[in-house]
């Protein structure tokens, strides 16, 4: 079963817009979470889990991971651009809201008031 249908119920049942679902989805396989050793990502920090997500909502975190910590990447390439190679369009609002729920439920905001101080 897809997650995105145990959120929203209301949602079509669509197979080609979410693509393959994953039986688990490592959400924190972005890019600041991989280390490139001789051309083999080694991942780490991986703790943050969901069962049955779609394996586009997980390609969907690291390119919207990618985007927001380094903005002049979309001076090379326009997200809109990768977003359509890899056929995100169509279930990105899906994904965003999807995501907004899952990092509402993890990140705790007085943690990141805090960490601020920091970056």
């Amino acid at each position: 079963d897809n997650i995105m249908y145990s959120f929203n119920p209301t949602l079509a049942h669509d197979k080609e817009k979410y693509g393959p679902i994953l039986k688990t989805g490592y959400l924190d396989m972005i890019f600041r979470n991989c280390f490139l050793i001789d051309n083999k990502m080694y991942w780490f920090d991986q703790e943050w889990t969901l069962e049955n997500v779609p394996a586009k909502f997980v390609l969907y975190r690291a390119i919207l991971s990618l985007y927001t910590d380094y903005p002049e990447t979309e001076k090379l390439i326009a997200l809109e651009e990768i977003a359509t190679h890899y056929n995100l369009i169509d279930a990105w609002t899906d994904f965003r809201n999807l995501n907004v729920l899952f990092s509402g439920a993890v990140i705790d905001p007085q943690y990141m008031k805090e960490a601020a101080v920091f970056c």
